[in-house]
């Protein structure tokens, strides 16, 4: 049986090691805080850099636009410019115009298929990577947009955009203009499918 001396010793060092257990307790709910605020900044700038990426594809697009202008490909002043409207087309007495309008002219498709192989480790891997969502590595060119895949795994999670608007995303996809017309509109349609396990979708 230990003597009265031999269990004074050993209190002392349980006390001893609560101690330091709680200070390392003090010290890791610092680093809590700290790589917190690390994944706040790094979505600051997740969405600085989108912003960035707008920015620079909207100035690529005005200076094709200047380009195109100087060479007389666009403008209101080019040498094949609509005629305005104060001035009408006069057709002779009789005459018959067939005029037939082509739509999918300006149209561009693209497929991105995406595949996520060990998908019930996922939120493990983005825990390590000190991520919430997951991109595609490679983008998908369609036209004049650029466009990449998002999924978050997490539905309660906020994703900030471009705008600066946090939104919550599962899966969706981030599209940047790149050297298009600013003076032209462009419409996107998109559509996602999701394989089954037995390969149908």
């Amino acid at each position: 049986m230990a003597t009265a001396a031999a269990i004074r010793t050993e209190l002392e060092q349980v006390n001893a090691n609560i101690e330091q257990e709680t200070r390392t307790t003090t010290q890791l709910l610092q680093e809590v805080e700290e790589a917190s605020e690390r994944q706040r900044l790094r979505r600051q700038l997740d969405s600085a850099r989108m912003r960035l990426m707008d920015q620079e594809g909207l100035n690529a697009s005005v200076q094709r636009r200047r380009n195109n202008i100087d060479q007389d490909l666009a403008g209101s002043f080019a040498p094949n410019a609509p005629r305005p409207s104060n001035e009408p087309l006069a057709l002779p007495t009789g005459s018959r115009r067939q005029v037939e309008m082509h739509c999918k002219q300006a149209v561009c498709t693209g497929t991105l298929e995406w595949k996520i192989t060990g998908m019930s480790w996922l939120k493990e891997t983005l825990d390590q990577a000190d991520d919430v969502f997951g991109w595609t590595h490679e983008s998908l060119m369609v036209g004049n947009l650029e466009l990449y895949g998002i999924y978050c795994p997490e539905p309660d999670v906020e994703v900030l955009s471009a705008h600066g608007e946090e939104r919550h995303v599962t899966l969706g996809a981030c599209v940047n203009s790149v050297n298009g017309d600013v003076d032209e509109k462009t419409v996107l349609r998109y559509r996602f499918y999701v394989m089954r396990q037995d390969g149908q979708y």
